[in-house]
């Protein structure tokens, strides 16, 4: 398929198919009937990582939970990944055009957890002014799961 990624889960169930054209469509392979479509247009499909699908979008690594079409992660890498990037479990590996790999995990607990080690403090007065009207307005971290 000319300008189209593609990549299957592990289960070999669905099928995602990202244009160059366009957004991603992630397929019931056996029911032959579209399950989920979002975003675009991306220039690779990763892969699926258990509910989690991969893809790249100029020079960003995007991780969508695809089952909710829903963009949970949107990495800057600054520099196209697809020629020399992979898969291995839940990890994504690519190299840099400096030549340096790269490990981004695909978990979001640890993503929330990384975070909150970065993060654990109260909200600034200024801070709390760009929050939403009915946003807590307590310390970000003071819930221990991601939503």
């Amino acid at each position: 398929m000319r300008g189209a990624s593609l990549a299957t889960d592990i289960t070999g169930t669905y099928l995602a198919v990202a244009r160059d054209t366009g957004g991603v469509t992630v397929w019931d392979i056996d029911k032959t009937k579209p399950e989920s479509s979002f975003g675009g247009p991306h220039s690779m499909i990763y892969g699926f990582a258990g509910p989690y699908l991969l893809a790249e979008k100029d020079t960003s690594l995007q991780i969508w939970d695809w089952r909710r079409a829903e963009l949970l992660a949107n990495v800057s890498t600054g520099d196209s990944a697809s020629r020399y990037s992979f898969l291995h479990g839940n990890t994504l590996v690519y190299s840099t055009s400096g030549g340096q790999m790269r490990y981004v995990p695909i978990d979001p607990n640890l993503w929330f957890k990384r975070l909150c080690e970065i993060n654990n403090r109260d909200f600034t007065d200024t801070e709390k002014l760009q929050l939403p009207a009915d946003a807590s307005r307590e310390r970000p971290c003071a819930s221990t799961q991601p939503r």
